[in-house]
């Protein structure tokens, strides 16, 4: 929910988003967007190589 306030609805919404913006905005630790990032991101590199 904190991400959709700002404008991210997707994943490559949040993707997309400077990680500053999101840490600052939507209010959430640097540790927690840290790790939705990483997560984020492996999911999409699992795509590719499909």
């Amino acid at each position: 929910d904190q991400l959709k306030k700002i404008g991210c609805s997707t994943a490559k919404n949040v993707l997309a988003t400077d990680r500053e913006r999101l840490i600052k905005e939507a209010d959430l630790e640097e540790v927690t967007v840290d790790e939705i990032l990483k997560i984020l991101k492996s999911e999409f590199e699992d795509e590719d190589e499909e």
